[in-house]
């Protein structure tokens, strides 16, 4: 049942009923929200049919009262967060994750980085949102094994010039790195170079929402729906992608088991804070007095080795530093507004079955970027990719989740009937 408090106001005892969404319908039925009685007899008499009234009222809502429940300042109810769920809440499954840069190796690495900082590290923009001061770079070309940057500088100059960068431009830093506790590694630039401008630059990059950082403007609480963008240092830090925008989020000692085995892509509701003593981006931090600070809503790897059907707009990444060739794949958007990528890749061992892999990754692209040339036009930028809301595709085959750094989860299709376009 929705929460009854009565409120006294002057000494007159007001009643308010708070409730869930179908629970405040049902109250519209009834000829009053609130009553003001100056009788304390009448009070009394009233009070009780009252309750009797509503509580009889919604006696056929027991059965959804607890799908129908407001989860709190996120205003939305356990049923609404759970057309967010695909793949279930809770780990299942054992995939075996490859995530192949260990400790030790990163040790080493980051010692030759730091030489490589004083003449010129060569690395790739991940990302640049300069509305927010937020850059990143990979250094490495390998997906799961490169290492990710945050740059930062206490140079005026410097950080007017960061304004120029795009997803994958190729450049030459110079500085050193960020002597701190963070979990997420900053470079402190000194100064760069474009050497390598990405060739489709300017195809990519959306206008953020302005009124984000409004949602944060306090220092209270928040609960927020969103998915994980990167989980770092086994959990010890974490990114979220928010309306779009991605946000650092810095994780206690006590949090650590709540996040240590995030996936990316998972969906979750987070409790979270401003984080006051950050510089720079805007940083938040896990509520530490919430019970729950953070609520899987969607584990990603519970579709791994699963079948299933998907079905969105048709998407298309450019090829860049980690991809050598333009992949498709399609994206799906639940009814929360979280969005999932989820690429296109034949269900043959590229080793064993070359030739049937290549056959067939050879028919997606003759099947699909005709289609795609032919409705250009209609093409929209999104963060890191281009997709046509005026192409919807449905695409049934094998997911394939083996990592928790995997960019986009896979569909594994066997033959080329199972991507089908259902609206051109």
């Amino acid at each position: 049942m929705g929460q009854l408090k009565i409120i006294y106001l002057l000494n007159e005892p007001t009643l308010h009923f708070a409730h869930s969404k179908s629970f405040k319908k049902m109250l519209n039925r009834i000829s009053f929200v609130e009553t003001i009685y100056k009788d304390k007899k009448m009070y009394v008499i009233n009070l009780i049919l009252c309750i009797l009234l509503v509580f009889s009222a919604c006696s056929k809502e027991n059965s959804k009262a607890d799908s129908e429940q407001v989860i709190d300042s996120l205003g939305w109810t356990e049923a609404e967060i759970n057309q967010s769920n695909l793949c279930g809440e809770l780990e299942t499954i054992d995939p075996s994750p490859k995530d192949a840069l260990k400790v030790e190796e990163e040790k080493s690495r980051f010692e030759s980085i730091k030489e490589k900082l004083k003449t010129g590290l060569t690395a790739h923009v991940h990302g640049s949102v300069p509305q927010y001061s937020y850059y990143v770079i990979n250094y490495g070309t390998n997906i799961l094994e490169s290492i990710q940057f945050n740059l930062i500088s206490f140079d005026p100059k410097v950080l007017e010039q960061l304004k120029d960068l795009k997803r994958h431009d190729k450049i030459s830093i110079k500085g050193q790195i960020l002597e701190n506790r963070s979990p997420v590694k900053h470079i402190v630039v000194e100064s760069f170079e474009i050497t390598e401008p990405y060739e489709f630059r300017e195809e990519y990059g959306i206008e953020y929402d302005k009124e984000l950082l409004q949602d944060f403007s306090s220092d209270q609480s928040k609960k927020i729906l969103a998915k994980v963008h990167a989980v770092i240092a086994d959990g010890k830090a974490l990114v979220l992608d928010y309306k779009n925008a991605i946000i650092p989020v810095f994780i206690e000692p006590e949090h650590y088991e709540l996040t240590k085995n995030l996936y990316r892509n998972d969906k979750l509701v987070a409790e979270v804070r401003p984080l006051a003593k950050a510089r720079g981006p805007l940083h938040l931090i896990l509520d530490k007095d919430s019970e729950n600070p953070i609520r899987v809503v969607d584990k990603m790897v519970n579709c791994h080795g699963i079948q299933r059907t998907i079905e969105g707009v048709l998407t298309m990444f450019y090829k860049s530093p980690q991809i050598t060739v333009n992949v498709f794949a399609v994206k799906q958007k639940d009814p929360n507004g979280l969005e999932r990528n989820f690429t296109f890749f034949p269900d043959y061992d590229p080793e064993k079955e070359f030739e049937q892999f290549m056959n067939l990754f050879n028919q997606i692209q003759a099947k699909l970027m005709p289609i795609w040339e032919k409705n250009e036009d209609q093409v929209e930028k999104d963060r890191n990719s281009l997709f046509n809301p005026q192409l919807k595709v449905r695409v049934s085959g094998r997911m394939n989740v083996v990592s928790k750094s995997q960019a986009n989860p896979q569909i594994y299709i066997k033959i080329i009937e199972a991507i089908e376009v259902i609206y051109e």
